[in-house]
């Protein structure tokens, strides 16, 4: 009896209201974009220690390719925050949220800082 009350109590919920600019979790464009941001972690876990390893300071100065798309990855990769920021998430129980102030405290207190830290142009930064 007790779970036929819990299915009458579900279905009476109302469903939070979705403002416009708040992205599901299920859309086709997030769903890209996760697509992307995998492939470009994939880059830079691979080629990143690659061109640390293999190639001089000399080297590695020069403007080359690699330079450039660094500097892409870098905006793509802050991108991503400010998208993270207007991504709803599935809460414990279950339930989507679409608030913007519980979707900053959910991404503040997860990877926000990690993801600061990744799109961060590090080589302009601490550029000798």
């Amino acid at each position: 009896m007790t779970s036929v009350a819990n299915m009458q109590n579900l279905k009476n919920r109302k469903k939070p209201q979705k403002h416009m600019l708040i992205l599901e979790t299920t859309s086709n464009f997030k769903i890209f974009w996760n697509l992307i941001i995998i492939v470009l972690l994939g880059y830079t876990a691979i080629i990143t220690p690659l061109r640390t390893s293999f190639f001089d300071n000399a080297d590695l100065e020069k403007k080359d390719i690699f330079y450039g798309m660094e500097m892409i990855i870098d905006i793509v990769f802050g991108t991503d925050i400010f998208i993270n920021f207007i991504s709803a998430y599935e809460r414990i129980d279950g339930v989507i949220e679409y608030r913007f102030k519980k979707i900053a405290l959910h991404y503040l207190a997860g990877f926000f800082f990690i993801d600061l830290t990744a799109s961060l142009p590090f080589d302009l930064l601490f550029v000798s």
